[in-house]
């Protein structure tokens, strides 16, 4: 028995409806056999589209999220830049790590399935921000394996595959 069997789903948003079915967090089958299969769980997902994980090729992980810190909330890209140094001046490995773990978490409940991060390694700010990021890094961990097997297509019954 399968773990779960998503119907009604339509690939990359054509073609008729099918269904994909998944075990272990890898998809088995997709197409009109895999609602054949049996599974602990049925969800429908009523024609919904269904796409591959979206790739973040650039994204600053010891930045993100800093509107609520004193200093960044500002309105334009000259005011962005002086308050730059004030912003990075709070900066902490455990703020940063709070920060890009939450910029983590909803990378990958929208659908993210590999990000390439970048930090900033300053005389001001030192390894404060990759140290951070690096204990960030564990929260996405648990995602990695599992994003790696489908992104390359290891699973049976995909196009390619």
């Amino acid at each position: 028995m399968l773990d779960l069997i998503i119907e009604g789903v339509r690939p990359y948003g054509v073609g008729d409806p099918v269904a994909v079915a998944i075990d272990g967090g890898v998809i088995q089958s997709i197409g009109p056999d895999a609602q054949q299969l049996t599974a602990a769980e049925h969800i429908d997902a009523n024609g919904g589209i269904v796409f591959p994980s979206f790739v973040e090729p650039h994204i600053h992980l010891d930045k993100t999220l800093t509107r609520e810190l004193p200093g960044a909330n500002v309105e334009s890209w000259e005011e962005a830049e002086s308050a730059q140094s004030q912003v990075k001046g709070t900066f902490t490995p455990e703020s940063v790590e709070s920060r890009a773990s939450r910029a983590i978490e909803l990378a990958i409940t929208n659908g993210i399935g590999l990000m390439r991060a970048h930090v900033a390694i300053d005389t001001a700010q030192e390894l404060v921000s990759l140290e951070g990021v690096l204990r960030a890094r564990e929260l996405g961990g648990r995602y990695r394996d599992r994003g790696r097997r489908a992104a390359r297509g290891e699973h049976r019954g995909a196009p390619g595959a």
